[in-house]
């Protein structure tokens, strides 16, 4: 799916660009993170900015944006990472019920 096309993206920029143990340390929060969304979806605060958006803070680097549609089903998720060297990068996750799935069948 493109949801699991777009997170396998985002790992293999991890560990190409940084490292092993920073893909494994994001992936572990990340998991954690989609769970919480996944059972609790207003267990993050809506952005400031746009508030029909979530916040989820992954790592003090990395934000998770979701949005909540009809009958507390979360649609999509953004995900914006800032690195020290001032970049900046985003990935967009279209479907967090695929993110479950392969999350549940590629545990590192």
């Amino acid at each position: 799916t493109e949801a699991s096309a777009q997170l396998a993206r985002l790992l293999s920029y991890l560990e190409t660009n940084w490292s092993v143990r920073v893909r494994n340390n994001f992936l572990r929060k990340f998991d954690r993170s989609v769970r919480t969304i996944s059972t609790m979806p207003y267990a993050f605060p809506a952005s400031k900015k746009v508030p029909h958006l979530r916040k989820c803070v992954i790592t003090p680097r990395s934000v998770a944006y979701y949005q909540i549609k009809e009958r507390l089903s979360v649609v999509s998720m953004i995900i914006k990472i800032n690195f020290p060297i001032h970049e900046t990068i985003f990935f967009y996750i279209p479907s967090i019920g695929d993110i479950n799935e392969w999350l549940c069948t590629n545990k590192t």
